[in-house]
């Protein structure tokens, strides 16, 4: 365990020492601060949209499968097929009606219209780990199925009015503007693609002047991959265990913890918490950096948290407005596409 933490530290630390740096105002400070920031951004529903309430443009297509039996008399009789592909969209809105698992039923006799207009009953079908998440899994040779999802949300932005940008986008754009700020960008999530598939998808943003720099390939973290196990037993645990490391390596690195910030942001609540925790520790202990989160939760997740949208977590157990965009950047002009 400590060797595997220990080989994570070493691949964390090799990103690339160039600052960005902000002149940052902090909540409660009279004096800025210029600031070297770290970004660990999640990317479906974050930098991506995917969600139903966000008519999110990205597929993110997931495969449910038909129960063994029909469950009940009280169930009608169909033919069912074995599986159907749904976007995150039609997951979203279904999901409370799916079956729990093989054995046990969902919603009764519901019958749903899909995005692309076929009808489920979604109590008849169930999320198989990992069969279900094929497109967020290494794609066969030769193809790259995050590349075709993204090219599709294209299409579907111009055909059908779909959002392509998530909340964290401008911020990703930012990251990637400068050649130096984009080796401090780093990627979390729990896709699992190969290295192959990011450099192709991330060319393509460049190619499209979405972005003007590659991120590091290095620092795209695919925690669905086994060789992060080690991390946890689930995705929260794993994503927040990373992020805790992740502070750390942060807090060794020159030019000492209150000139630099990690921010984290994701869209999902619960790793949200678990990660807080984490960091606010190490904060109040004095063995992380400045830690800044945003939230592109929905506007109720958000509300619900009594906190701002980007909050950053204060040394004395509180917390304090964070914001990046009206600060001064002292890298040149920013590039890139935005909204």
């Amino acid at each position: 365990m400590m060797n595997s933490i220990a080989l994570l530290i070493i691949v964390v630390s090799s990103i690339a020492s160039t600052s960005y740096v902000f002149a940052a105002k902090k909540v409660k400070q009279v004096t800025e601060q210029k600031l070297i920031i770290y970004v660990a951004s999640d990317f479906d529903g974050n930098l991506f949209e995917d969600r139903w309430k966000k008519n999110g443009a990205m597929p993110g297509r997931r495969v449910l499968f038909r129960l063994k039996d029909r469950p009940s008399m009280m169930v009608k009789h169909q033919l069912l097929p074995d599986s159907v592909i749904v976007t995150n969209v039609d997951l979203e809105r279904i999901k409370n009606d799916l079956a729990l698992d093989a054995e046990t039923p969902g919603a009764v006799n519901l019958e749903v219209t899909l995005e692309d207009g076929s009808k489920i009953l979604p109590g008849r079908y169930y999320l198989r780990d990992p069969d279900s998440y094929l497109n967020f899994r290494p794609s066969m040779r030769g193809e790259n199925v995050l590349l075709d999802d993204f090219k599709e949300g294209e299409k579907r932005v111009k055909k059908e009015s779909k959002v392509m940008q998530g909340p964290f986008w401008d911020y990703m754009i930012h990251m990637l503007a400068n050649e130096e700020t984009a080796k401090r960008f780093l990627l979390v999530t729990m896709r699992w693609h190969t290295k192959r598939e990011w450099l192709e998808f991330f060319q393509y943003l460049q190619t499209k002047k979405y972005i003007k720099n590659l991120p590091d390939m290095d620092n795209i973290f695919c925690l669905g991959d086994p060789k992060y196990d080690y991390l946890g037993k689930t995705p929260v645990e794993k994503k927040a265990k990373l992020l805790e490391l992740i502070a750390i390596d942060i807090n060794n690195k020159p030019p000492g913890p209150d000139k630099q910030v990690l921010v984290y942001a994701d869209d999902n609540q619960e790793m949200i918490k678990a990660a807080e925790v984490l960091l606010k520790n190490l904060v109040l202990s004095h063995n992380a950096p400045r830690v800044a989160i945003f939230n592109s939760g929905h506007d109720t997740e958000v509300k619900t948290t009594q906190k701002p949208q980007f909050y950053e977590l204060l040394n004395n157990g509180t917390y304090g407005n964070f914001d990046i965009m009206s600060c001064e950047i002292n890298l040149g002009k920013l590039g890139g596409r935005s909204r």
